[in-house]
């Protein structure tokens, strides 16, 4: 950077927006957006001292879990707040040079995402009754959520950022533990936990072998973006560590290139949140294999109770014998965890586990690495579904 050069903010479009209000709804802007106020009410700030982040990285089963946590009558929930509203107004991978003034920026900007009450936020499906809910309320709540999202694929982009759940159907009259589910924080968790330094955070971390098998399918079925990898995840300590730059990576098959992208996206989190004692990492296949007792202790550490709504939520969702979309909360959870076996190639798997072999997160499953040497033979590739 030359010498009096001042330091690009990443926050630059955010400091050209309105000021914080209490509700938005979007429309057009350079962003993509605009803010339109609604008046604001007390108790606006939504974030308080019981707050729990749920991260992960895409196709680990975050869904299922921030669901399993909202299923509580007590839990406010929010789905992906920052893949809605200024996305690209926080950088991917945290700065450790950030400023105060940044980071309070940042707690702001996470407040607004929060605030947002668009239909991907705030009408994530299944809707569960809460515990100051009515009748009348919960029924109203779950029909305007699943008359918005049937209006939302028949209306224009442009229209949709209008739609908005109404606030009265939104906001609990109790106490309330606020969640918030992203699959984005992952490389920026430290400015979130120092943002917020009363929040609990759970990450959860599916096998490679798994995330990356369903990560493939999204993309080649177009469920999913492509796979274009974000330059920002070369400057992280992760990164650094397995010597990775962007020849290495644009040299790569799609399966190994995935791949490290799980490793040091997930280890950057890992480094992050380790250290702190408000942080609980669960994985995927323990919470498959006993989805009770990972739930319980989940809720315990959110300070929540077990309850019946939960219990019946985690037993229809673990033990689906319906439909196996692709963006469904309710699978059969045993044969979830498997099902990479029977997309991925024998190619694809060995470029995955030597990833994961070679990595500290990889190392969190050595039931998987043991079978290095011999991974499982390839199915028939015609048809090829994971979740």
């Amino acid at each position: 950077m030359a010498a009096g050069q001042a330091k690009s903010s990443p926050f630059a479009s955010f400091d050209k927006s309105t000021k914080i209000i209490d509700t938005i709804i979007l429309d057009s802007h350079p962003l993509g957006m605009v803010i339109t106020p609604i008046p604001e009410r007390p108790g606006a700030d939504l974030i308080n001292h019981n707050t729990t982040f749920v991260l992960g990285a895409p196709r680990s089963g975050t869904t299922w879990l921030a669901k399993i946590l909202d299923s509580h009558p007590s839990v406010l929930y929010r789905h992906e707040p920052d893949t809605t509203i200024y996305r690209h107004a926080l950088p991917i991978v945290s700065d450790p040079t950030l400023t105060q003034d940044e980071i309070g920026r940042l707690h702001e900007l996470v407040r607004l995402q929060i605030a947002h009450r668009d239909i991907k936020t705030t009408c994530s499906l299944p809707i569960f009754r809460k515990q100051a809910d009515t009748a009348a309320s919960f029924y109203s709540r779950v029909a305007a959520a699943v008359s918005l999202k049937a209006l939302s694929r028949v209306l224009p982009r442009t229209a949709q950022s209008r739609l908005a759940l109404p606030t009265g159907l939104d906001r609990p009259k109790h106490e309330y533990h606020l969640v918030a589910k992203s699959v984005s924080s992952l490389g920026r968790a430290d400015l979130l936990a120092g943002a917020f330094p009363d929040a609990r955070f759970i990450l959860i971390i599916r096998n490679a072998l798994g995330q990356v098998a369903s990560r493939l399918l999204g993309i080649r079925s177009g469920k999913m973006p492509s796979a274009a990898w974000n330059a920002e995840m070369l400057h992280t300590q992760a990164a650094r560590r397995y010597g990775l730059d962007t020849v290495a990576m644009a040299n790569m098959p799609i399966a190994a290139r995935l791949a490290w992208e799980w490793a040091v996206m997930n280890e950057k989190a890992l480094d992050d949140l380790r250290p702190l004692n408000r942080s609980r990492v669960i994985r995927y296949v323990d919470l498959a294999d006993d989805t009770i007792g990972c739930s319980q202790r989940l809720l315990g550490f959110l300070g929540l109770p077990w309850v019946p709504q939960v219990e019946e939520f985690v037993r229809t969702s673990s033990r689906s014998t319906g439909p196996d979309g692709y963006y469904s909360v309710r699978k059969d959870a045993q044969i979830v965890k498997r099902k990479w076996a029977a997309y991925l190639t024998a190619d694809e798997q060995a470029q995955i586990l030597e990833v994961m072999r070679l990595t500290h997160v990889g190392l969190m499953y050595p039931e998987l690495i043991d079978r290095y040497t011999r991974p499982m033979p390839a199915a028939d590739t015609t048809d090829r579904q994971p979740s």
